[in-house]
């Protein structure tokens, strides 16, 4: 439903003349905490990312393993999650940060799933981002 109103309120206001979007509207800086490291990535919000941990019913962030690597060990994964795209099914490694920080908003109720493989074609973003975390 969320998903719903957040692509609803973007067409309203760029039709309206209050906002004008385009791509580079959609990506934001994110901030990872674990672990006493902070790292920042760039995110890209994907209205077409439902992805939420079945237990927790946090929202998942979906980010590169070679964008995030440097603050993860081999201890830090002991969840995977189900996941299926158009193409693909299959399982994603899962952490539990102790925050991000999206736009000076800290949330704390967020999981990060690691993906192998390059998440933007030229490299603009390399973290995929839940819709809800924008309402959090």
């Amino acid at each position: 439903m969320k998903n719903l109103l957040v692509k609803l309120a973007s067409w309203y206001l760029e039709k309206h003349g209050i906002i004008y979007m385009t791509k580079d509207s959609f990506k934001v800086p994110v901030i990872i905490k674990f672990k006493d490291c902070e790292l920042e990535l760039k995110g890209l919000i994907d209205t077409g990312n439902a992805l939420i941990e079945p237990i927790s019913q946090y929202p998942v962030i979906v980010v590169e393993s070679k964008s995030i690597k440097n603050i993860l060990d081999n201890n830090t994964f002991n969840k995977t999650i189900p996941y299926n795209t158009i193409n693909t099914i299959g399982s994603m490694k899962i952490f539990q940060p102790e925050e991000i920080r999206i736009k000076n908003k800290k949330i704390s109720k967020v999981i990060i799933g690691i993906c192998e493989r390059n998440l933007s074609p030229d490299g603009s973003y390399n973290a995929i981002l839940h819709p809800n975390l924008l309402f959090a």
